[in-house]
């Protein structure tokens, strides 16, 4: 769009600067034309002169008269022939001044209507360029709202690529603490469920080992309550075999004090000597002793009787006492069995608990992430929204912007159409031909020539293409000043204007004496004109001169 605009611009630019030139090509031929102009009028005031001065003069007066008493037939007929010479030359120039003064007029209202045309191009140059800087203005306006749009625009797809950027790093740590958590807790629940089988398995391996020890000590209960009654029985025995060995020793006993009640009365009856008494008493002894002998012989027999009975009941008591302490010991076992097990129970079962809590701080940790991510649904959303209506605000600038680009085509489209229909205008025919066809035709011819068509006119704003041209541009305030000098003047008779339109026409030449021509004034006005009087006294004899003459050729 820029490209384009400069374009544009440099095309505008190209128009209006070959206009300048057309206008400064323009001014300069126009000025050239009214020097031109100039010095054709300073001839015709010197010719002019010539022709006052002359008409108080003798030769001027005889002249006109075309006879004297001292001329010949001759020299009267070469007088004739030098003023019909004259009065066709004076015809000649009256014709083309009239020329001169058509196209002066032709010229005036081309003129005119070129500064008209320019006037209105130059306003509707103007009014294209406000329109072009209003055009301008707006557009940069527009341009500076598109790239604050775009600012916005870009700033909320930041605003919303940051934002999706959180939202997916945000899902994939959320996704990732899911995964984490959900490996945790499948980890922690599988864990949890080996813990519990094992234990389950522990608990049963336990209760196994528990019923195996409670069936060892119900074995050995009742292997106790045997050897019970079986000590019950042997202790029975025993304390008869006690009583009885006591019993006996206490008969042994009563006995032996029997016996030696029994031996001291047969002493104090006998009286006899101690030798026999001693002798008495020695085999007494001896009995006694071997007595005691064969008594502890017996108790000796007895022991040994009773020493299995004894080492049997002993075994039974250590039996017994190691089946009470293995009952013990499995009671105990058993006891600190059931014990680890509700210990590991209440392990597991607080393990379990602190998984649900976790597991409940989790889902409330979820529930946020998906209120957030609700929350972040609806901006995104609000965003979106927000982004289309901005990208519709910016189509519709962008519209907008396209439609000034149009109009602003459709302008310098106009623009270069003018200028190319200023510049296409070409004469039909140069304005040499132009002139030469008004110097051959009739009057008539000549004004509708000068009634041309406007837009064979208007093509006069060309370059000319000859000197004639400049001749013809005549469109000064001057030519209106020798328009209204030459309305002045009387025209010649009928007879001169049949003489010189049966003669060919002859070039006005300039007389070799003649000087420069002034140059014209800044401000274009025309040089000044002879008095009144003096062209109506001038214009008078002239038609005097005319009469006779036109009388002595009636005559001849």
């Amino acid at each position: 769009e820029e490209e384009e605009e400069k374009l544009s611009l440099e095309a505008l630019a190209e128009v209006v600067r070959v206009a300048r030139e057309e206008l400064a090509e323009v001014e300069r031929r126009r000025a050239e034309a009214v020097q031109q102009s100039a010095a054709d009028r300073q001839l015709l005031y010197r010719k002019r002169g010539e022709l006052t001065a002359l008409h108080g003069a003798e030769d001027r007066v005889k002249f006109l008269a075309g006879a004297s008493e001292g001329y010949t037939g001759e020299e009267r007929a070469a007088l004739i022939r030098a003023n019909l010479e004259a009065c066709r030359d004076c015809e000649e120039r009256r014709q083309e001044l009239e020329a001169l003064e058509a196209e002066a007029a032709q010229l005036r209202r081309r003129e005119e209507e070129l500064e008209a045309e320019i006037e209105r191009a130059l306003r509707q140059r103007e009014e294209e360029e406000a329109s072009r800087s209003s055009l301008d203005e707006e557009t940069q306006k527009l341009h500076g709202q598109i790239a604050r749009a775009r600012a916005k625009i870009t700033a909320q797809d930041a605003q919303l690529v940051h934002a999706r950027r959180e939202l997916e790093k945000t899902n994939a740590e959320l996704g990732v603490e899911e995964r984490r958590a959900e490996a945790t807790a499948m980890q922690g629940v599988e864990q949890a469920w080996k813990e519990v089988k094992h234990e389950e398995q522990e608990l049963k391996r336990r209760q196994g080992e528990k019923r195996f020890v409670q069936s060892i000590g119900e074995n050995l209960r009742a292997r106790l309550l045997e050897s019970k009654l079986e000590v019950a029985d042997l202790q029975e025995r025993l304390d008869q075999c006690a009583a009885h060995c006591e019993a006996a020793e206490k008969a042994v006993a009563d006995k032996e004090a029997e016996v030696e009640r029994l031996k001291a009365a047969a002493a104090a009856e006998d009286g006899a000597p101690v030798e026999a008494e001693v002798a008495a008493s020695s085999p007494t002894k001896g009995r006694g002793q071997k007595a005691g002998k064969q008594a502890k012989s017996k108790k000796r027999k007895d022991s040994d009787e009773q020493v299995p009975e004894e080492a049997q009941l002993e075994d039974l008591e250590l039996e017994l006492a190691a089946a009470l302490a293995g009952k013990e010991e499995a009671e105990r076992s058993a006891a600190a069995a059931e014990a680890e097990a509700e210990a590991h129970c209440a392990k597991v079962r607080a393990q379990v608990e602190e998984r649900k809590a976790r597991d409940r701080e989790l889902a409330k940790q979820l529930e946020l992430v998906n209120r957030e991510t609700r929350e972040i649904d609806r901006a995104r959303a609000e965003m979106e929204r927000r982004s289309a209506e901005l990208e519709a605000e910016i189509e519709r600038l962008d519209k907008q912007i396209k439609e000034a680009e149009r109009e602003k085509i459709r302008t310098r489209l106009d623009i270069k159409m003018a200028s190319d229909a200023l510049r296409d205008r070409r004469p039909a025919e140069s304005l040499e031909t132009v002139a030469a066809a008004r110097r051959r035709a009739p009057p008539k011819e000549a004004a509708a020539v000068a009634k041309a068509p406007a837009a064979v006119q208007a093509r006069a704003v060309e370059p000319p293409a000859s000197d004639a041209c400049r001749a013809v541009t005549a469109s000064e305030p001057q030519a209106a000043a020798a328009v209204q000098a030459r309305a002045v003047e009387t025209p010649a008779s009928d007879a001169c204007r049949a003489a010189t339109a049966s003669e060919p026409q002859a070039p006005v030449a300039e007389p070799a004496g003649a000087g420069e021509p002034p140059a014209p004034t800044p401000d274009r006005e025309a040089a000044p004109l002879p008095e009144p009087e003096t062209r109506a006294g001038a214009a008078g004899a002239g038609e005097a001169a005319v009469a006779s003459a036109d009388a002595e050729q009636a005559a001849a």
